[in-house]
C-alpha cells in the first residue's frame, strides 16, 4: 500500500466522506505524506465546507487523486457546486467503500483513511489520518495543480452573469452564489466572490 502514498503530491484530489447515510465530497489541492510506518497523511479543508463538517463527525474519508486525462467531469461535479443542497453524486458513476461513495472517472487510486488527529488553524482544519486500505486504479499521470490552474486561466469563460473570485479569477456561472461556496481553484470562501458586471 505504500505505492498509494508515493503518488501523493501537490495535485488535485477528491475527498469523499459519509455521515448519517449521506455521502459528500469536495476537491482539495494538498495531501502530504507524514510517515511511512504507520502510513499517515495530512489534508487541509476549509471549515465552511460541508465535507469538513462530515469528516469531523465520521472521522474517516476516501482520498482519490485525479488524473490528467478524464478527470474534468469529476472536477466539475465536486468543485463547482455546494453539497448542502442536493446530491453531489447524482448522475455520475460511483463506487462505494466503507459506506462512502466516491467517483470512479478520472481517478488514479482510492484510499480509505481514519482520522487520528484534527488541528484547527483558523479558517481551515487539518486532518491527520492513517491509511487503512485502498487500491491503485491507474498508473497514468496524475493531474498537477499548477497544470490545472494554468489551463483554467487559459479557458476563462466569457460570461456576463455569475460571480468572480477576487483571488484567482475563477467564475461561478450561476445567478445565486451559495453562502457556503468554496472556490474550487484557490479554496477561499464565498466572501471573496464579487458579482460580474
Amino acid at each position: 500500500m505504500e505505492e498509494l502514498l508515493h503518488q501523493l503530491s501537490y495535485g488535485l484530489y477528491v475527498v469523499s466522506t459519509a455521515h448519517d447515510n449521506k455521502s459528500n465530497a469536495c476537491i482539495i489541492n494538498t495531501a502530504f505524506q507524514l510517515t511511512v510506518k504507520p502510513l499517515q497523511i495530512c489534508i487541509s479543508l476549509n471549515k465552511d465546507h460541508l465535507t469538513t463538517e462530515m469528516i469531523e463527525k465520521s472521522q474517516n474519508f476516501i482520498l482519490c487523486p485525479l488524473l490528467k486525462e478524464g478527470s474534468q467531469e469529476t472536477i466539475e461535479q465536486f468543485g463547482y457546486q455546494s453539497g448542502r443542497k442536493g446530491d453531489k453524486f447524482k448522475g455520475i458513476e460511483t463506487k462505494e467503500s466503507h459506506g462512502i461513495l466516491y467517483p470512479i472517472k478520472g481517478i488514479g487510486s482510492e484510499a480509505f483513511y481514519e482520522v487520528t488527529k484534527t488541528v484547527d488553524v483558523g479558517t481551515h482544519l487539518i486532518f491527520i489520518a492513517t491509511l487503512q486500505d485502498g487500491e491503485i486504479v491507474s498508473n497514468q499521470n496524475l493531474l498537477i495543480y499548477a497544470e490545472y490552474l494554468s489551463q483554467k486561466k487559459k479557458v476563462s469563460p466569457k460570461v456576463n452573469k455569475g460571480y468572480v473570485c477576487d483571488v484567482c479569477g475563477f467564475v461561478y456561472e450561476e445567478d445565486t452564489l451559495p453562502p457556503d461556496y468554496i472556490c474550487p481553484v484557490c479554496h477561499v470562501d464565498a466572501s471573496h466572490f464579487k458579482p460580474l458586471d
